[in-house]
């Protein structure tokens, strides 16, 4: 068994989350194969996060990112990935030179980058992992598209293939299923859950403060939290806790900054250095 190449292998086969600190807390990244959960309160960022998850996975040379929008249309999503890419304001890109100049930054990217990004929207709640699976087969038969990475967004608004009958039970089954897709295509799944009211209170939201169900995130192979407090909020910043993992080490703080405006999220490297 030729081991040490097929550990070479693994380790070059990783995905990033944009965020060093949540990768090297994961060995490197996401793995093909993986189910990664990012836990928040209500407007809390969990659709910024995962678009930044697929912003910085395109950033790396000839990656292919399909992301799943269940919450958000797909025309607003795409706009929210001209914005991340062209670093100009979302709310300016209904103006024709602001669009142009997106356009031209969005171009200078692709052609530097050679990576590939498609948008599939859904209402809320009309979806499920079959119709998922459809479009990635799709992409594979009528383009040659093989998803190296897929973000979905996000589990509370899936629905269940196989229903359970109660909310907290068939929560818990997409979060299989999506598992299941991870596997059955050979790419990392990035997706986002609800926490519940108490953890909006809460300067840091733990794996328990999952809303409906903690089956959602019990077979998730990475737990991460999105947590801010006001004073952090108003100073455009927060953390991630990396709350649990099949793979590594729980526990750990990643300082990020952001910039709604813009779509941006960014890792803070030096917390005291940012605050001056």
């Amino acid at each position: 068994i030729a081991l040490p190449q097929e550990l070479v292998e693994m380790r070059q086969r990783t995905f990033t989350t944009g965020f060093t600190g949540l990768d090297d807390k994961m060995g490197g990244g996401a793995t093909p194969g993986t189910l990664t959960t990012f836990v928040a309160g209500p407007k809390s960022g969990k659709s910024m996060t995962l678009l930044n998850v697929g912003y910085y996975n395109l950033s790396q040379p000839k990656r292919t990112v399909v992301h799943f929008t269940c919450e958000i249309s797909e025309r607003k999503c795409k706009k929210r990935y001209f914005s991340r890419i062209s670093g100009i304001n979302y709310n300016l890109l209904n103006d024709p030179t602001m669009i142009n100049l997106a356009l031209e930054r969005c171009f200078e990217f692709w052609e530097r980058t050679q990576s590939k990004l498609w948008v599939k929207g859904y209402p809320a709640s009309t979806a499920n992992c079959d119709a998922f699976r459809s479009y990635l087969y799709w992409l594979e038969a009528n383009h040659g598209v093989k998803a190296d990475v897929v973000v979905i967004d996000y589990v509370d608004e899936v629905l269940p293939i196989e229903k359970k009958g109660e909310v907290r039970h068939d929560l818990g089954q997409v979060c299989k299923e999506m598992r299941v897709l991870a596997e059955e295509f050979n790419a990392p799944v990035f997706t986002a859950t609800q926490g519940n009211r108490e953890s909006l209170s809460k300067s840091v939201i733990r794996m328990q403060d999952v809303a409906e169900s903690i089956q959602k995130v019990a077979v998730s192979d990475h737990i991460i939290s999105i947590c801010k407090t006001d004073t952090e909020d108003q100073e455009k910043r927060g953390r991630f806790f990396f709350a649990g993992s099949r793979e590594a080490e729980t526990g750990g703080i990643v300082h990020f900054r952001f910039d709604w405006a813009t779509c941006m999220m960014a890792e803070i490297k030096d917390l005291a250095a940012f605050m001056t």
